[in-house]
């Protein structure tokens, strides 16, 4: 914990000292700690959530890899979301009989948006 604390405190000292700073891509040795320990600190449980993505990796793992894995999981979820919702649009369209409107929306991907305003799905 105390190497982790004078990592961050140096971090932060030379980002504030040097703003054009790169840091480099430093391997963390203990992932799952540190992420357990991002997720107490902050009182977010979603940094716990990439553990499974991040463990058994060779070459080690950077803060980039953890970036990765939680972009990873977000687009998971907003494909997801994104499906649901268009489920929602054909269920509708369908129970309605507009099956040419279905058929545009199917054939027009770009013009989902503009279909879930007019018939209503959140």
């Amino acid at each position: 914990m105390r190497s982790f604390v004078r990592c961050v405190t140096v971090q932060r000292s030379v980002l504030n000292s040097y703003p054009n700073y790169k840091p480099e891509p430093k391997e963390i040795r203990h992932v799952d700690a540190l992420l357990k320990v991002l997720g107490a600190l902050s009182g977010d449980r979603r940094y716990e959530k990439t553990i499974p993505l991040l463990s058994g990796r060779e070459g080690g793992v950077t803060m980039c890899d953890v970036l990765d894995a939680h972009e990873q999981i977000g687009m998971q979820k907003g494909i997801k979301q994104g499906q649901e919702k268009t489920a929602k649009l054909m269920q509708y369209l369908l129970h309605h009989k507009l099956y040419e409107e279905a058929q545009k929306a199917a054939d027009h991907p770009e013009k989902l948006e503009e279909y879930y305003t007019q018939y209503g799905i959140v």
